[in-house]
């Protein structure tokens, strides 16, 4: 059956398990969100520090997947970690797979986790000096009654030596879960 606006109908049960009437726009999910640099981000702070740009309004008593690509590099052989600033009350498990080192040949990934707000990865990635890397986020985040604004950090590893997150290649998508 079409309803109003093209869109069909579909009966289908509610969460009480009762058939009901619902339109295929009720059951259209959200499109992911899609953030981009718009420029090269650069710390030799081996403090955590944001990746500019990289940050998402979420809403609460919401969850969602993250995936991404953060392409890196770092000017010493201390390497590079990752971190998420949550939302207040917010919980997170993050994949951050890369090259701990790089070169020549098969060289494994390793994956490291960040599950709490504000902590980077144990042991950095990318720790061969200037070696250009990609590393690759997965996980989930859970809002809770809070909603508000999560943000992707990283640090150097070893203090002062330069790390860089660059514009071309690096992206993140949120979808919500419904």
């Amino acid at each position: 059956d079409t309803g109003l606006n093209g869109s069909r109908n579909y009966v289908l049960p509610n969460a009480s398990g009762t058939l009901a009437l619902t339109s295929d726009l009720a059951l259209k999910q959200d499109k992911p969100i899609t953030i981009k640099l718009s420029g090269d981000v650069t710390t030799t702070s081996a403090s955590s520090s944001a990746i500019t740009g990289l940050l998402a309004t979420l809403e609460a008593n919401t969850n969602y997947i993250i995936t991404g690509v953060l392409r890196s590099r770092c000017g010493g052989a201390g390497g590079v970690r990752y971190g998420m600033t949550l939302v207040s009350g917010g919980t997170s498990i993050i994949s951050a797979q890369g090259k701990g080192t790089v070169g020549s040949g098969a060289i494994p990934l390793e994956e490291y986790y960040f599950t709490q707000s504000g902590t980077l990865t144990a042991t950095a990635l990318v720790r061969v000096a200037t070696a250009l890397s990609d590393v690759y986020l997965n996980g989930n985040i859970n809002v809770g009654a809070t909603a508000g604004t999560i943000q992707l950090n990283f640090a150097s590893a070893s203090g002062g030596e330069t790390s860089t997150i660059y514009q071309f290649g690096t992206w993140i998508e949120i979808k919500k879960v419904v």
